[in-house]
C-alpha cells in the first residue's frame, strides 16, 4: 500500500472514532421527575386536491320480472344506490360486464342494494348470468 493510501485511511478511521466518541460522550438529557412527557405530534395528512365525492342520497330501483330489468336503462348520480328486487319466481343474477361489483344472486323475492361511490363514472353494461338475454344500462354521473 503507498504511503497516501495509508495516509487517507488512517485519517479516516480517526475521523470516525473521534466521531463515535463525540455522540457516545453526549450528556443525556432527561424531563425532571413529574414532569410530563412530551410526544411529538402525529404528521397530518396532505389534502389532495381532488377529494372523493360525497355520497349523494340518489336512489333508483330496478325491477327483475318477466325475465327483464325494469327500467334497462338507469341514470344515477355517481354515490347514489341501486336496488335490484326480483320479483320473477326464478332465480337472477346481476353481472356487471367491468367487473365493478361482485355477481349479486337473487332468490325470487330477494333485493340487493348497490352503493356506487367506489364506482367511477360512466356507463356499466350488466346482464343475468342465468338468462344471458337479460341485458340492462347503469349510467353513472
Amino acid at each position: 500500500m503507498n504511503k497516501s493510501k495509508l495516509l487517507w485511511t488512517t485519517l479516516g478511521i480517526v475521523l470516525v472514532a473521534g466521531l463515535v466518541w463525540v455522540i457516545a460522550a453526549a450528556p443525556k438529557t432527561q424531563a425532571p421527575q413529574g414532569a410530563p412527557e412530551t410526544q411529538t405530534p402525529a404528521p397530518v395528512a396532505k389534502q389532495t386536491s381532488n377529494p372523493p365525492p360525497a355520497p349523494t342520497s340518489d336512489k333508483k330501483s330496478v325491477s327483475i320480472q318477466n325475465f327483464a330489468f325494469n327500467p334497462a336503462d338507469t341514470i344515477l348520480k355517481r354515490g347514489g344506490k341501486i336496488t335490484f328486487t326480483n320479483n320473477d319466481n326464478v332465480t337472477h343474477n346481476i353481472t356487471f360486464e367491468a367487473q365493478v361489483y361482485g355477481v349479486v344472486t337473487l332468490a325470487p323475492g330477494q333485493s340487493e342494494t348497490i352503493d356506487t361511490t367506489a364506482f367511477p363514472p360512466g356507463t356499466y353494461n350488466y346482464h343475468c348470468g342465468i338468462h344471458p338475454s337479460m341485458k340492462g344500462v347503469l349510467t353513472l354521473q
